[in-house]
C-alpha cells in the first residue's frame, strides 16, 4: 500500500493554484506509479481524490491500471453555474 499526501498537504509541497485540476493531478498520480514500476494499481480517492481517482481511471491506458473511488469528488460550489446569485 502507498499513501500519498495531496499537493500542499502533509510533506507535499503546494503547487501554483492553476495546478489543482482534477486531470492535472490524476497525472501526477500516474507519473508517480509509472516513477515506482507499478503497471497495475487499485487507486482509491476519499473525498476530493476520489474525483482525482477517477480521472486516473479515465487516463489510464485500457487494462493497465484499475481505479476506484471511495466517496464522489468535490464540488466547488461557488463555480458551479445554478449555484451563482
Amino acid at each position: 500500500m502507498i499513501a500519498l499526501d495531496a499537493p500542499g498537504f502533509g510533506e507535499s509541497p503546494p503547487l501554483p493554484a492553476e495546478r489543482y485540476d482534477p486531470t492535472l493531478l490524476a497525472s501526477l498520480v500516474l507519473a508517480l506509479l509509472d516513477e515506482l514500476g507499478l503497471e497495475r494499481a487499485i487507486v482509491a480517492g476519499h473525498s476530493w481524490g476520489g474525483i482525482v481517482a477517477t480521472n486516473v481511471a479515465a487516463a489510464a491506458p485500457s487494462g493497465s491500471r484499475r481505479s476506484s473511488s471511495s466517496t464522489d469528488g468535490h464540488i466547488d460550489y461557488a463555480e458551479a453555474p445554478r449555484c451563482r446569485a
